[in-house]
């Protein structure tokens, strides 16, 4: 008999185990009454679970689609774990900005996948830099007019990242299809 139990075990099991061990731990604490929930809360916890879970394969399989949507659904389930369980306080306008920041974080993750994409930059830095502005400007951290008169005067910036992120791609060198004849060397030697 082995000693070491998970060592035998396929990651993909391991890590759904996690996942089981951590929801049976919320639903235990739940019927303590130490942490009380509603059900759709827990809708929540399982969305952060199973994009917790999607994220991790995806990066363990270089999946860019479970990356992506995995932490889509990880950081829009996060934001309503922590409104419900009242660690952030929640506004009904929140929404738009917690969706634009959810698919801006997810650019920076699939970014964090394959650090040579340049291009993903963009749209991370552009989602996420509107819905962050978003909820500075809910919260009264700055006036509007402001941040109109600074995106009226700096938006040429955008342009000029984008232009830089394009030409800093690497590009992958053209390998010939078939080596050279050796031959017809020696014939222009001779």
């Amino acid at each position: 008999m082995s000693d070491n139990v998970g060592m035998n075990r396929e990651p993909r099991s391991l890590a759904f185990g996690i996942v089981l061990i951590t929801l049976g731990i919320v639903l235990l604490l739940d019927r303590l009454d130490v942490l009380p929930m509603r059900w759709e809360s827990f809708i929540w916890i399982a969305g952060v679970c199973v994009g917790g879970f999607l994220v991790f394969d995806g990066f363990r399989r270089m999946r860019r689609a479970r990356i992506y949507w995995g932490s889509v659904l990880f950081f829009f389930s996060s934001y309503w774990v922590l409104a419900r369980w009242d660690v952030i306080h929640h506004h009904g306008f929140f929404v738009t900005p917690v969706i634009l920041l959810s698919f801006g974080l997810s650019f920076v993750l699939l970014y964090a996948s394959n650090t040579n994409e340049y291009g993903l930059l963009f749209p991370a830095v552009l989602l996420t830099g509107v819905g962050g502005a978003m909820i500075l400007w809910w919260l009264e951290y700055f006036e509007w007019y402001e941040v109109s008169c600074y995106a009226r005067t700096y938006w040429p910036l955008l342009l000029v990242i984008w232009g830089a992120a394009l030409l800093l791609r690497r590009r992958k060198p053209v390998v010939p299809t078939h080596p050279p004849d050796e031959s017809s060397n020696h014939a222009n030697v001779r």
